[in-house]
Order: structure tokens, then sequence, then C-alpha cells
């Protein structure tokens, strides 16, 4: 491979990185992410509930 072909390579590796690190970290909040989308619409019901209320 001529040596100017390597320069597109840098770019995806870093994408690569970043993407494992992101898939890392939503690993490791996975359980956090699902309770604030599991209690979020409780909490939009909760707040139509008392707009219906007053």
């Amino acid at each position: 491979m001529p040596p100017g072909k390597s320069v597109s390579f840098p770019p995806l590796y870093y994408i690569a990185q970043v993407r494992a690190t992101s898939n890392i970290l939503l690993i490791k909040h996975y359980n956090q992410l699902t309770q604030v989308l599991n209690t979020a619409p409780k909490v939009s019901l909760v707040v139509n509930a008392i707009k219906l209320a007053f």
C-alpha cells in the first residue's frame, strides 16, 4: 500500500475507539438508563394527574 493511502485509517480507528468506549459506558450504566426511561413516563403521568386535579 502506498504511504499516502494510509492517511484514511486513523479517523476510522478513532471512530471505532469512540464507539467502543461509548458501548462500554452504555453497558456500565444500562441499569441506570433503563430506570430513568422507566420512571420518566410515570413522572409525566403524575404531573398530568396533578394538572387535572387543579
